[in-house]
């Protein structure tokens, strides 16, 4: 088999982390390339060759995947996101995005699951203890007749939350950047909304809401029922714009043009990195800075936490491997 070098490289930068303990690696490729041992065209075929705990790699690609029905604990990890905005050195820039409305389901079986890194997917979670995390361009709707608890939704781009018919608590939404008209409003699911950027309106209910930036919303609904408030800042417009009131640290009428960098020189998402002076900083419950820069997880650009990734000091390679000549490779690595 022939493994192309840059797939090679992603594959080790985003495995370098975890423990394999007891786990396989199985890689999702859909560009055609030979396929080998644990090797899979499709997330639904490496899926049903998984056991409970493996890790399922999906490389970046130019042909949009398919969803998947999940129904093991699986980690699904892409190679993120605004790869040639934010580290065009990397040696393939192609997201792992999945075609326009094709829904990932965590069903039952599936509780402990991890997705991150993938791109344009519909994702729903009929169960517990379910992670989205460093994803782009995604709606997450929490459904299914069990009580959900334990969901954790963070430092996403682009993600719209909904509740559709779910009974739920512990739901944790944080560091998100958050482009919704959706909405958590149910008088049976509660949980906390956290140092989010949001455009858009969105209700929610039963929600611990702090830290966040509000920054647009004319024309959509932003609604709260039985919720606390603390920290936030409403910067939807210069007047009128009072969502939380002026108590517990909660700011109105704030000049967006005075909180983040802007898109001058700046990527999709480090745009949204709050300027010197910003009315933002530190502003946050206990002194941390609001917006999903802010906090004790924060949003990082492209969702790439530089200590998740080794520094690859020297690379070689034998040139090319088939089925009965190994591919001999030597990768020497720091840790950042």
């Amino acid at each position: 088999m022939k493994i192309r070098t840059p797939y090679l490289l992603f594959f080790v930068l985003f495995i370098s982390s975890l423990s394999l303990t007891a786990q396989t690696i199985r890689r999702v490729n859909n560009t055609g390339i030979p396929l080998g041992t644990n090797m899979y065209s499709t997330l639904q075929a490496a899926h049903n060759a998984a056991a409970s705990g493996d890790i399922i790699y999906m490389e970046g690609s130019g042909v949009q995947y398919a969803g998947a029905t999940i129904t093991k604990r699986l980690t699904i990890i892409g190679p993120v996101y605004f790869l040639g905005e934010n580290y065009n050195t990397f040696p393939d820039l192609r997201p792992a995005e999945f075609v326009t409305f094709a829904d990932l389901v965590f069903d039952i079986g599936s509780d402990g699951s991890i997705l991150s890194g993938c791109s344009n997917i519909e994702v729903t979670i009929k169960v517990s203890n379910v992670t989205i995390s460093r994803n782009k361009d995604l709606t997450v709707y929490l459904t299914g007749n069990i009580p959900l608890t334990g969901i954790l939704i963070s430092k996403n781009y682009s993600i719209r939350p909904y509740n559709s018919f779910s009974k739920g608590a512990n739901i944790t939404i944080a560091n998100n950047f958050i482009s919704s008209t959706y909405g958590l409003n149910s008088s049976e699911i509660s949980g906390t909304f956290i140092n989010n950027i949001v455009v858009g309106g969105i209700s929610l209910e039963n929600f611990n809401v702090s830290n966040n930036i509000w920054v647009s919303g004319s024309g959509s609904a932003t609604s709260f029922t039985n919720c606390t408030f603390s920290n936030n800042i409403d910067a939807r417009a210069l007047v009128n714009s009072n969502a939380f009131g002026t108590t517990n640290g909660n700011q109105a009428n704030v000049d967006k043009a005075t909180l983040f960098v802007g898109t001058t020189g700046n990527s999709t998402d480090g745009q949204w990195k709050l300027k010197a002076g910003s009315p933002a900083i530190g502003a946050g419950f206990g002194g941390i800075d609001c917006g999903m820069f802010g906090g004790l997880d924060p949003y990082a650009l492209s969702g790439i936490v530089a200590a998740d990734y080794p520094t690859i000091t020297s690379f070689t390679t034998s040139g090319a491997g088939n089925s009965t000549t190994p591919l001999t490779v030597k990768i020497s690595t720091k840790s950042n």
